[in-house]
């Protein structure tokens, strides 16, 4: 059986805090933007960008960053707080 590697695949990969600093090559980055683009909008696609590049609400020097990278449940839990305090 062959395995698929989809663009939302990378994404979760991503999205894991520890994982935020990974490789992403730019073919992939590109397909990954684009099915974000695609399934979450533009505001989507702008916090991924935040998230990805620690600014914005994602700032490195959030709670999320400096107490719960290794804590993903928490680290998302944090981060959820802050979105929806804005």
């Amino acid at each position: 059986m062959e395995k698929q590697l989809l663009p939302i695949h990378i994404a979760a990969y991503m999205l894991t805090p520890e994982n935020r600093d990974a490789l992403l090559l730019p073919q992939w980055r590109e397909k990954v933007d684009d099915y974000i683009i695609e399934k979450l909008s533009d505001d989507g696609y702008s916090q991924w960008v935040d998230y990805i590049e620690q600014q914005g609400e994602f700032n490195v020097t959030k709670l999320c960053w400096t107490r719960f990278t290794n804590k993903p449940r928490l680290f998302w839990q944090h981060s959820v707080r802050i979105n929806l305090s804005l």
